[in-house]
């Protein structure tokens, strides 16, 4: 269950943006309860808005033809240029790892990601970093660790981008719409099929995403969960957290978030990876391809001899 909690987790973060919930903006459609309508009497400019400012447990709406602000706001994370700071601690059995770190979204072409790391098992530590920038052409990479086997390294973003649509295509539910743009609506059935609960703290001024497993009965120790903290305007993560009963447990935050106008406002130099002289990239690009499967229903071809 872990695993697949945090795979729905990175899937909605990185896919997507924005949260909401209908609970009060629905107060004017037809079966709706006269309580929820008292509740949200006093809410109709933010309902107009597209957000709903009263507290309390909202609902996706998975079943609706119409994606909910919530997707559409995660969906929208992907349009929007960024850049935040982030911190990580993760524990697993007698494995543990801390790393902190920043990354840039210019746009799906240009990004960048800078982080340190030091993961230790039992008494023994190693520190590590890694440099991912996207320029528009190739993904760069560039190891800091004793046990890198590549250093420094690229791959070409189309070959990135295939990879991407051939794991979306196995999604059970479809990643990208007809015209390949990320589809709302599945962030919603993505929501209702994990069961997650989406929360409003207005006071707070944030929205919660949450998944729990309660202790089997006679088990002692916590249960597994996982909780997503958004920022309820924006929409931006603030917090990550995941536990796996006794076995391990994950927690990410997010600061100093800003939103930059486009691309340009980032500069010239920021999405550009910096060779040391003397150093050789090596292009991974043609090594992937070759190890990739053939797709399905593709005849191999035949050799001659």
């Amino acid at each position: 269950m872990f695993r697949n909690l945090l795979v729905i987790l990175a899937g909605g973060l990185l896919l997507a943006n924005p949260l909401t919930a209908q609970g009060c903006c629905d107060k004017g459609k037809d079966g709706s309860t006269e309580v929820a309508k008292a509740e949200c009497s006093d809410k109709a400019s933010d309902c107009a808005g597209g957000s709903c400012s009263a507290s309390g447990t909202v609902a996706s709406t998975a079943t609706q033809d119409e994606p909910s602000a919530l997707a559409k706001g995660l969906i929208g994370l992907a349009t929007k240029s960024y850049e935040f700071d982030f911190a990580v601690n993760a524990k697993m059995g007698p494995g543990s790892g801390n790393a902190k770190g920043h990354f840039a979204f210019g746009n799906p072409m240009h990004f960048s990601v800078k982080l340190s790391a030091e993961m230790g098992m039992g008494e023994e530590t190693q520190e590590m970093g890694l440099e991912l920038v996207a320029d528009g052409t190739y993904l760069y990479f560039h190891v800091d660790g004793e046990e890198a086997q590549i250093e420094y390294g690229k791959v070409e973003l189309a070959l990135v981008k295939d990879l991407i649509a051939k794991g979306a295509s196995e999604s059970p539910v479809p990643v990208f719409d007809a015209k390949g743009a990320l589809n709302a609506s599945s962030i919603d059935k993505a929501i209702s099929m994990s069961g997650m609960k989406v929360a409003k703290d207005a006071e707070k001024g944030t929205l919660t995403l949450s998944l729990a497993k309660p202790v089997a009965e006679g088990e002692e120790g916590p249960g597994e969960s996982v909780n997503i903290t958004l920022n309820a305007k924006t929409y931006f993560p603030m917090s990550i957290t995941a536990v796996q009963g006794k076995q391990g447990t994950f927690k990410a935050d997010f600061s100093n978030v800003k939103i930059q106008k486009n691309l340009a406002a980032f500069g010239e130099k920021a999405f550009k990876f910096v060779v040391p002289e003397g150093i050789v990239v090596m292009d991974l690009t043609q090594m992937i391809k070759m190890s990739m499967p053939a797709d399905a229903g593709e005849e191999e071809e035949e050799l001659e001899f």
